[in-house]
């Protein structure tokens, strides 16, 4: 079955081809399909993509265990073997973690 286009894959492809590439957040009301939007741009964009779901992998809470600066974060992410090579990230973070006050500089947010 295809999946019916929605705004939000344009905002994603426009972040893609942006040259100043920040993070992006993307914050919503739940059960409106940003996991489905935002899965669906990795696989259809990306040679390769990375997702770490919080609640369904706590293992990945240790990237967390040397503060939230983004170069420890990324140091820990490399020591499960995930390398940054050509892919594409996805940290699903919940209001429910603690860790969620992730440190990310000057992101862009996408509010839905």
């Amino acid at each position: 079955m295809e999946r019916l286009k929605r705004k939000i894959d344009n905002y994603l492809i426009k972040w893609k081809n942006n040259s100043n590439k920040l993070p992006l957040i993307i914050k919503g009301a739940r059960q409106i399909g940003k996991t489905n939007a935002i899965r669906n741009f990795g696989e259809n964009n990306y040679k390769t993509f990375v997702e770490i779901n919080f609640a369904l992998q706590p293992q990945f809470k240790t990237i967390f265990e040397e503060g939230f600066e983004v170069d420890n974060i990324i140091k820990n992410i490399f020591s499960y073997k995930i390398t940054f090579f050509k892919k594409y990230f996805i940290l699903f973070i919940y209001r429910s973690c603690a860790f969620r006050h992730v440190s990310i500089k000057y992101p862009f947010s996408l509010l839905l």
